[in-house]
């Protein structure tokens, strides 16, 4: 139960952050 909580909590700016940079559609990893 808690587990699935804790994957439906709004994204913070920091996780799309994290997504953009493992997901490397910005080009080159800083």
């Amino acid at each position: 139960g808690q587990c699935n909580l804790l994957q439906f909590r709004p994204p913070k700016p920091e996780d799309i952050a994290t997504v953009c940079y493992t997901s490397g559609t910005t080009g080159t990893p800083k």
